[in-house]
């Protein structure tokens, strides 16, 4: 019961009646083990069993009545004598052992140390796994969103006219974040309508100038050259419902099987589809990202970092996603919720 306790028991709370002790100094009552094997309680009955102690005790004849000694061949001898002392210093059983006794019982429950885990790093200033990542139509507004506390840009050139490799290096010239480059589909609330194979076409250009590639389920097959260019894929996956639990983990493995960060956001109906997305956020395996679309569970956005969501999207200028939060706004709300 005691092997994995730490802590010593102060002597101003504990009057001290221990294995050790004889029958004569807890008052001729015994020892013996609760049914639940957890605890041990003093019977009025009689004489005192040995109490199992940590470390090697040998028996000894006091009186007439044979005692477990666990205090070794240095013990003063006090805690044997005198009941309702602790020593401290020469009895090792008293100083490893747990063990809070009355003159009633002694209780044998161990102080279990609480397993903290939280995900704000200790000095408040930044969250453990969050990154807010500026979706931007314009890059010529990268600038502002590092200024304004982005920590990540991502491109999205299914809404950016033009060259998207211009658009990249002049995102560069502005900014010194890391770049994700997305082209969102019709299917999944964007305006790409191509192919994979068109898809595969338009990306290769940008993906030596990116840190980041976004690439959906329906692209995976086109994402090898991301991966033998060494760059982080986002798996993503954007449903206009919400999805069972179990479908959320199997979704989960099959997007890290291609992906480095999965990526998945849903529609949720009522605030239970909140908490079990938030739910499903802590349980999965990390890093991944989750989010909300829509407008109803906006505050979604905001508490799944909390439980282990690494990117929050947000914008600087359009907003790409209805229910985002500008770059601005959630700087001052993590500086609020930390």
């Amino acid at each position: 019961m005691t092997d994995n306790i730490e802590d010593t028991v102060d002597p101003k709370e504990d009057p001290g009646l221990d294995g050790c002790c004889s029958a004569e100094d807890i008052g001729g009552r015994e020892a013996k083990a609760d049914t639940d094997g957890d605890r041990s309680v003093l019977d009025e009955k009689g004489a005192c069993d040995e109490a199992v102690y940590r470390g090697k005790g040998k028996t000894k004849k006091d009186g007439g009545t044979e005692r477990q000694d666990n205090c070794g061949d240095n013990a003063c001898g006090k805690c044997h004598t005198d009941p309702l002392s602790r020593c401290q210093n020469c009895c090792p059983v008293h100083k490893k052992t747990n063990i809070l006794s009355t003159r009633e019982g002694i209780n044998r429950y161990p102080r279990k140390k609480r397993r903290r885990r939280i995900f704000l790093w200790r000095g408040g200033e930044r969250f453990r796994y969050m990154q807010i990542v500026a979706s931007l139509t314009d890059p010529m507004l990268a600038g502002r969103a590092q200024e304004q506390g982005a920590t990540m840009v991502e491109l999205r050139f299914d809404l950016i006219d033009g060259d998207p490799v211009a658009g990249v290096r002049q995102c560069k010239e502005h900014c010194s974040l890391p770049i994700i480059a997305t082209y969102r589909s019709a299917l999944e609330g964007g305006r790409y309508f191509g192919s994979p194979e068109e898809w595969k076409a338009k990306i290769a250009p940008i993906i030596p100038l990116v840190e980041y590639v976004d690439v959906e389920q329906q692209f995976a097959r086109e994402a090898g050259p991301v991966k033998e260019a060494g760059k982080q894929i986002i798996a993503s996956h954007h449903s206009a419902r919400m999805l069972p639990l179990h479908v959320l983990f199997v979704l989960e493995q099959e997007l890290r099987a291609y992906g480095d960060i999965p990526k998945i956001i849903v529609t949720p109906e009522n605030e239970d589809d909140v908490l079990n997305l938030a739910a499903f956020t802590r349980a999965a395996k990390k890093p991944i990202c989750t989010g909300v679309m829509g407008e109803r569970f906006r505050y979604a956005r905001a508490i799944l970092p909390l439980f282990g969501s690494e990117l929050v999207y947000c914008h600087t200028g359009e907003a790409t996603a209805v229910g985002q939060y500008s770059v601005e706004e959630f700087v001052a709300l993590r500086k609020l919720l930390a």
